[in-house]
């Protein structure tokens, strides 16, 4: 497995497609690094700007000074594969793509990229999120490599006042539910540590990414959104290590329907598979589903009864 310590963990960031102009994508997700009080050092990467945000820009990533343990790449799909090459050959260890336009587009070019980056990453043992990722946050860090509107500046905390409560983790495809999850708890005074979107999963999925929160033993529930599992055996032995280590894992199976199905593809290129045959699996486990709005048919994970739970111990 690569290092998932090194994406979630760095101590130096490199934001490869960085732009001062915070009307794009690409400048938004600076504003959001630059936002919170990231302990690292973060290295904006521009071919057109010798300065980005106040910090000096590099025409390349071999312009660096210090070398990245995160590469966080939004640049055009095309150019991404061998961006993410060039990472590898650096020792960059693990890298974000928040690129789109891969296995979720129609044709089979996106298709075709998508696999070159899943290659690359195993060549370089290089933990690879995405690509058609909306990033991640990791609160405890105050590292939010995301263009999300959840993540940008406000003045209210990142992590609750008060005494220390339980920490939740939430892992899902979808960048905009993910954090979404994090935004309504937040005003339910939750607890978070980790956010983390992995779009199409190309390299790694949300189980690997849950199986290290699991290991590092630092959160008390994880909220997981799935639109497939890729791995059955990734996902046994995940649910089991939860089930030893009394860590609750909630979760919303996207795709119970045909329509579920048919937009999970065309959402990050998800095979959502039969509804029955994960129903089985989440019950073996004690896998905890998450609750239904009869009004709009959406998926809710029951924040307002986690944030009347006793703080974990």
């Amino acid at each position: 497995m690569p290092d998932i310590g090194a994406m979630l963990w760095p101590r130096t960031v490199a934001l490869i497609g960085a732009s001062p102009d915070a009307e794009t994508l690409r400048g938004r997700i600076v504003q959001v690094l630059r936002a919170h009080p990231f302990a690292g050092r973060l290295f904006p990467i521009s071919r057109s700007h010798a300065e980005v945000a106040g910090l000096p820009a590099y025409a390349s990533l071999a312009d660096v000074p210090q070398r990245p343990d995160l590469a966080v790449i939004i640049i055009p799909a095309q150019h991404v594969p061998a961006e993410l090459e060039r990472c590898g050959k650096a020792g960059v260890r693990a890298a974000v793509i928040l690129s789109s336009g891969f296995a979720e587009a129609s044709g089979s070019v996106g298709a075709g990229l998508q696999r070159e980056i899943a290659g690359i990453a195993r060549q370089y043992d290089m933990a690879v999120v995405g690509p058609n990722s909306e990033g991640f946050a990791n609160i405890a860090a105050a590292l939010c490599p995301t263009f999300s509107p959840a993540m940008e500046a406000s003045d209210r905390p990142l992590l609750p006042a008060g005494p220390p409560r339980g920490q939740l983790t939430v892992i899902g495809q979808s960048g905009g539910i993910g954090f979404s999850f994090f935004d309504h708890g937040r005003a339910k005074e939750l607890s978070f540590r980790y956010i983390v979107t992995t779009g199409n999963e190309a390299c790694l999925e949300a189980l690997d990414i849950a199986e290290f929160v699991l290991d590092e033993g630092k959160s008390d529930a994880l909220l997981l959104l799935l639109e497939d599992v890729k791995s059955a055996a990734t996902f046994h032995r995940v649910a089991e290590k939860a089930l030893r280590a009394g860590k609750p894992i909630i979760l919303n199976k996207i795709g119970q329907s045909q329509a579920g199905v048919r937009a999970a593809a065309s959402h990050t290129a998800a095979l959502a598979g039969a509804y029955s045959a994960y129903q089985a699996m989440f019950a073996r486990y004690g896998l905890i589903e998450g609750s239904r709005s009869r009004r709009d048919g959406r998926h809710r994970l029951g924040l307002s009864r986690l944030a009347r739970a006793p703080a974990a111990r």
